[in-house]
């Protein structure tokens, strides 16, 4: 009996092993609520396994589910803040400290769920609790920089050392590109911006569309979407490219916006 139980779960965790990848695909998609509805199954699987199976026959695969546990409960929790659910997003951290005491990525969720609720303060303490753990941590460096442009000019120079030290980490860090080029355009560097600017549209070439500067601007910052292959208009656009648009779309109204 309990042979074939564990054979049960085994064959629902093996189905469970593709829950992460459709769960974040998707939150890429804005469908927060069905992404919910899959880490929670992910999670209960993951507890359901733990209790049916045989610790002896699972020790090396049973670390595996540890690490996917605690990634979930840190992807709820940035889902939870983006929603506004900020009790939520609290006790899932609690919960992937649970999982795992020490982790720079919970440091960093709890750093933007004390963000979106402006609490700076707090945010930039669990900043530095994430470095603590991990020096070269990227996104905390980058989002400690999101949270000190908003503390006014005088912590524009703070804030671009932030994402200088993650440049040296990741100097293809797309994100860290477009932040100082945010952090250059408030101190009033034009050709900083316009540098900055450059590097993160260079690592934006998608599948089927890619931006630039315009030579002759028709307007102040006016970039270009063009795509890879001829298309006569947007309105025949496939599924994927038109997905694929409206990312670049997003990606830079938040660009020029955030400052």
């Amino acid at each position: 009996m309990n042979k074939a139980a564990g054979a049960s779960v085994k064959g629902k965790w093996e189905q469970g092993e593709l829950l992460p990848s459709k769960a974040k695909s998707q939150v890429d998609k804005g469908q927060s609520v069905q992404a919910i509805e899959t880490y929670l199954t992910l999670l209960a699987l993951v507890q359901a396994q733990r209790k049916t199976l045989q610790v002896g026959n699972l020790k090396h695969k049973g670390g595996d589910n540890r690490s996917l546990e605690l990634e979930a409960w840190q992807d709820l929790a940035y889902i939870y803040t983006t929603l506004g659910q900020w009790d939520d997003g609290d006790l899932c951290l609690d919960r992937a400290k649970g999982v795992k005491l020490y982790s720079s990525e919970s440091w960093h969720a709890k750093e933007k769920l004390y963000e979106a609720q402006g609490l700076y303060k707090e945010a930039l303490i669990a900043f530095s609790k994430a470095l603590a753990i991990e020096p070269d941590h990227v996104p905390s460096l980058i989002y400690t920089a999101v949270v000190l442009k908003q503390l006014g000019k005088k912590a524009l120079p703070a804030a671009r050392s932030f994402v200088a030290d993650a440049l040296w980490v990741d100097p293809y860090n797309n994100t860290a590109w477009y932040n100082l080029g945010t952090v250059h355009k408030m101190e009033g560097f034009v050709q900083q911006f316009t540098d900055s600017f450059d590097f993160f549209r260079r690592d934006s070439i998608g599948k089927n569309f890619y931006c630039t500067i315009a030579k002759g601007p028709l307007v102040e910052e006016h970039v270009l979407m063009i795509p890879i292959e001829h298309l006569p208009s947007t309105l025949s656009l496939f599924s994927e490219t038109n997905s694929e648009f409206q990312k670049y779309k997003h990606d830079l109204k938040r660009f020029f916006r955030d400052c």
